[in-house]
C-alpha cells in the first residue's frame, strides 16, 4: 500500500498550513489535514508545471499519508488522473504500479509547495489566507481574460 509523503525542508510551512495558523474568521485551520493540504499543493504545481520530472523530495520524508486516506475521502481521482495525464495512457494504473502511480500525487505536491513558499516568502507579513486567496484570484483572472481572449478570436468584425 502505497503512501505519499511532504518534505522535511517545508515543513514549517506544511504545519501552518494544516495545523498552526487559523482562519480568523472561522477559527479553524486553513487545511483541516494533510491530505487536502496535499491535494491543494499538487494542483496549485500542475497548474504552473507541465510536469513533475523535479518534484522529487530532497530531505526527510514526513506526514505520511496512506492512500486510503484519500480513497476514503473520495480524492484518490486527482492521484489518478495526474499519473494518466503524466504518462499519456492508464497502463500507470494497473495493481502492479501503484507506487509509480502515486508518486506523481507526492512530486506535484512538491512542485506546489515550493511555489506556495515563494508566495509566503515575497509577502511575510500578510495573513497566510490573504496570500492564497490573492494568489487564486490572479489565476482565476487570468483564466478569464484567456478565455474572453479565446472566445474573442470566432468573433469577426
Amino acid at each position: 500500500m502505497p503512501n505519499v509523503y511532504f518534505d522535511e525542508n517545508y515543513s514549517p510551512l506544511i504545519d501552518r498550513l494544516a495545523i498552526e495558523e487559523k482562519d480568523p474568521n472561522s477559527g479553524l485551520p486553513i487545511y483541516k489535514n494533510y491530505y487536502n493540504l496535499m491535494i491543494f499543493l499538487a494542483m496549485v504545481g500542475r497548474h504552473h508545471h507541465d510536469n513533475c520530472e523535479y518534484g522529487q523530495i530532497q530531505g526527510k520524508k514526513i506526514h505520511e499519508i496512506p492512500e486510503r486516506i484519500f480513497e476514503r475521502s473520495n480524492l484518490d481521482g486527482y492521484a489518478y488522473l495526474l499519473a494518466i495525464e503524466s504518462t499519456q495512457g492508464g497502463e500507470i494504473l494497473r495493481g502492479d504500479k501503484d507506487p509509480q502511480m502515486w508518486s506523481y500525487l507526492e512530486k506535484y505536491a512538491n512542485l506546489g509547495i515550493q511555489i506556495v513558499d515563494s508566495w509566503f516568502s515575497s509577502e511575510p507579513n500578510l495573513d497566510p489566507v490573504d496570500i492564497l486567496i490573492s494568489q487564486i484570484k490572479l489565476e482565476a483572472i487570468k483564466q478569464v481574460k484567456s478565455s474572453s481572449n479565446d472566445n474573442n478570436e470566432d468573433i469577426i468584425f
